[in-house]
């Protein structure tokens, strides 16, 4: 719900109160809130782009409306509200706050525009701060604005001359910030992995933590009211808040775990948990594992017993001080030492090049990774190494030995690595110099994880690969291979392998993916058809990108053009190669539009339309349907198992010539017999059989004849 209604800004006079909303792609709604409990539509404007956050001064709305910048509505009369002028930002205008005379705008990679409102009818340009990160909410108070800066935190900056703003002081959060909302000393963060942070600003320019809850789901927006704090967390819904009625102590206990590291792999079954613990108004409780601990009366030094079980277990210490203040901290360990690493196996034809994933498992805080990589030189060999990108601060320094088939590689990152799940880590691209049917196993040698104090140990698993050359049935059908063993990927999808010049437009979306979710990806750019990408996540895989290409004619990577009329040839990636199957993801989805002008000029019958998707050398119709309408196209959802070269195509009305691409032909008859297109969920069952049987009778028929 939070990626559709970002903002909501309660307004009103005599008798009537109101609620005015950023809808996404329906712009502006105005609700009427005089009675609660059933709320009404009092009026709607539709703006130009993507409606993500608003705010109301006096009788105007000025929404953040994305890519199309600041828009000014007149709501004078709620019921008929009118366009009033607008301002478009150089970047993608995500939050707005009104002080005075101004609008200011979180404009993304843009950082802090500020536009004189004063003429609402002109808008226009004031000053401007690009900060470090991308600017997403925006929050006003006295003579500083409060920017959530992405994977920046909080950012202060002095407003106090709007022409040239300056930096004032910054608080780096943990995760990644999109709201901020401000109430007197204090700044309250939304942070995508710590929740709601707390951030006291009575210094702007040394802002201190003053205290955090972490939600159970994604935080991306908050308001303030009072002693309550609402926080919109994701799929956790609405999360409210108490901030401590006397304001004076918000500030957690500090609590550290000891013994055992993050991480650690343990032999025994019962281990003791030590750690310390200190607060200004004193230490209430400690606890581990919802059990009392034992230790000091002060609990500067604490103890517990916990009994592990097989496997990864989490260790939780909470410890509550005297004015109710929290903190919890979190170590995971393995009875047994489950932690994985794992290099994938594929098939690859002759003379291509391939990308294969190195993955780790059932480990924590991983600050480093080092292995030897051994393999036949004479079918393969390395071309390059590289640090997956869903980690950022990695580093990697490769050793590559082609003449051996040796390859070194060590892996640092200062942000540590955590993985439950099978994740990717490091990419190795390999040159295919060997023949069809030969083969190249890729053996891991002295393998070693680090930990977060930077102590060497042995993952308890260590899974080779193989790489098979020249094995058909194993390619997707689009020059693209299925690589076992890889996750997710905050990168662009890597290269297609469509030709650079069959590319008309390339728009990318990044999403973060966790285990049973709701997944949408969302593509803005014009002349993109695609609109979502939807399907539920089965495991979690990090931050995974979603690429749309689309082509000037039928993608490169097919063989035949696709069938009747074609609207839009494209592609379409998700993740790294082989992630994107019925193992990782269900109930996969794509929705896009096709204008009624290509309808009407090529007489085609709407209810042809369809998408197809190139695998085995066949065009397979996907289940589509149509699921909106407005005036100038029609909106389809289709149902696909996989991502490969698409099409959207139609059949002409009668008089219409159709289309030459192939959908699928039995492989030899005497008389061709229609096949029906396959829809791609199973294939035609017994098709094969069928074709056979024709084949065998024929061949009969011919020598009786002979006789």
């Amino acid at each position: 719900m939070s990626r559709v209604l970002r903002a909501l800004v309660r307004s009103g006079g005599l008798g009537e109160v109101y609620k005015t909303e950023a809808d996404y792609h329906n712009g502006l709604v105005i609700i009427n809130i005089s009675n609660p409990v059933a709320p009404t539509c009092t009026g709607t404007y539709d703006t130009a782009g993507i409606a993500v956050d608003v705010a109301v001064s006096g009788s105007y709305t000025y929404v953040a409306d994305r890519d199309n910048g600041l828009v000014i509505v007149d709501i004078s009369e709620p019921a008929a509200p009118t366009f009033t002028g607008s301002y478009d930002t150089a970047g993608f205008a995500q939050g707005v706050a009104i002080s005075g005379s101004y609008a200011y705008i979180a404009d993304r990679d843009n950082g802090l525009v500020i536009v004189d409102i004063s003429e609402p009818a002109a808008p226009t340009f004031t000053g401007s701060y690009d900060t470090a990160g991308d600017a997403y909410g925006v929050a006003i108070s006295g003579s500083y604005a409060y920017i959530a800066d992405g994977g920046n935190g909080l950012v202060i900056i002095n407003i106090s001359n709007p022409v040239a703003p300056t930096l004032a002081g910054s608080y780096d959060t943990v995760g990644y910030v999109q709201g901020v909302a401000v109430s007197g000393s204090y700044a309250y963060v939304v942070d995508a992995r710590d929740g709601l942070v707390i951030v006291d600003i009575s210094n702007p320019a040394a802002p201190t933590l003053a205290g955090c809850y972490d939600t159970a789901g994604v935080a991306q927006g908050v308001a303030v009211s009072g002693s309550y704090a609402y926080v919109a967390d994701w799929w956790n819904g609405l999360v409210i808040l108490r901030m401590n009625a006397s304001g004076t102590d918000l500030i957690p206990p500090v609590l550290t775990i000891i013994s055992p590291t993050n991480g650690a792999s343990i032999a025994n079954d019962t281990i003791t948990i030590t750690g310390t613990a200190s607060d200004t108004s004193g230490i209430a409780s400690l606890t581990v594992n919802d059990a009392l601990a034992s230790g000091a009366a002060d609990w500067s030094t604490w103890s517990a017993e916990v009994t592990l079980t097989e496997g990864p277990n989490t260790i939780t210490a909470v410890a509550t001080d005297n004015a109710g203040n929290q903190n919890t901290t979190t170590i995971t360990v393995y009875l047994g030492s489950t932690s994985t690493l794992s290099i994938g196996s594929a098939n690859a034809p002759p003379n291509s090049i391939i990308t294969i994933p190195v993955s780790v498992a059932n480990a924590i805080n991983i600050s480093g990774i080092s292995f030897e990589l051994l393999y036949n030189s004479s079918v393969v060999i390395v071309s390059s190494v590289s640090a997956n990108e869903s980690f950022t601060g990695s580093s990697i320094t490769p050793n590559i030995d082609n003449v051996n088939g040796i390859t070194n590689i060590v892996l640092t990152n200062s942000n540590l690595i955590s993985a439950s799940a099978e994740i990717p880590v490091i990419d190795i691209a390999f040159n295919i110099t060997g023949e069809s049917g030969s083969s190249a196993s890729l053996n891991l040698q002295n393998v070693e994880f680090s930990d977060a104090e930077f102590n060497p140990y042995t993952p308890a698993v260590v899974v080779d690969g193989m790489i098979t050359v020249g094995i058909k049935d194993d390619f997707n059908g689009n020059g693209r291979v299925d690589v076992g063993g890889g996750g997710g990927s905050s990168g662009g999808g890597g290269s297609s392998g469509e030709d650079f010049y069959n590319i008309v437009l390339s728009e990318t979306d990044r999403q973060s993916i966790f285990k049973n979710s709701d997944v949408s990806f969302i593509f803005d750019l014009e002349d993109n058809i695609v609109r979502h990408i939807n399907f539920t996540a089965l495991k979690s895989a990090g931050t995974v990108a979603a690429k749309v290409e689309i082509l000037n004619n039928a993608s490169t990577l097919v063989s035949t053009p696709p069938p009747n009329k074609v609207y839009k040839n494209l592609n379409i990636w998700v993740g790294n190669a082989g992630w994107a199957t019925k193992r990782n993801i269900a109930d996969v989805t794509v929705v896009f539009t096709v204008d009624k002008s290509w309808i009407n000029e090529n007489n085609i019958d709407e209810s042809s339309i369809a998408l197809y998707r190139y695998s085995d050398d066949t065009w397979h119709k996907l289940i589509t349907r149509k699921i909106a309408e407005d005036a100038n196209s029609l909106q389809f959802e289709a149902e696909t198992p996989r991502f490969s070269p698409f099409a959207v195509t139609g059949k002409g009305g009668e008089g219409e010539p159709g289309g030459e691409g192939i959908v699928a032909q039995p492989t030899a008859t005497a008389e061709k017999t229609p096949v029906p297109t396959p829809t791609e969920k199973e294939g035609i069952p017994g098709f094969s059989l069928f074709a056979g049987l024709s084949v065998l009778l024929i061949a009969m028929q011919l020598l009786r004849k002979k006789k």
